[in-house]
């Protein structure tokens, strides 16, 4: 599965063959096989519609397995995101600003400035 992925990307960028995409979706389980015909990008789930005709392989009873297993993927890359957000920034308590008495400021305009005396 994970070739069958990699593959995909270097689809993307252009580094894989076709040759080579037939040969590891050729390769492929039926349920990997599926997979990238439900997930890869258009040029892989061509090639693996290809080879899913060649086979005579029904996708639907795979369908829920595939994305039942993406959904839970999701989800473990959501919460490894999540941990990793809040060890790079841990939350620190929040502290409410202490003033121990009230404070008076009083604004007055002197030339082309404002001047603010507080006591």
């Amino acid at each position: 599965m994970k070739k069958l992925a990699l593959l995909a990307v270097a689809a993307l960028v252009g580094c894989a063959s076709p040759q080579q995409l037939r040969q590891t979706v050729g390769n492929a389980s039926n349920f990997q096989l599926c997979r990238a015909i439900f997930l890869a990008p258009r040029d892989v789930a061509q090639i693996a519609t290809e080879e899913a005709q060649r086979r005579s392989l029904d996708c639907a009873p795979y369908a829920s397995a595939v994305f039942q297993n993406e959904a839970q993927a999701d989800a473990a890359r959501s919460a490894l995101a999540q941990q990793l957000l809040m060890q790079s920034h841990p939350q620190t308590p929040f502290v409410p600003l202490q003033i121990p008495q009230p404070i008076n400021c009083q604004s007055y305009r002197m030339g082309n400035t404002i001047q603010s005396t507080c006591h």
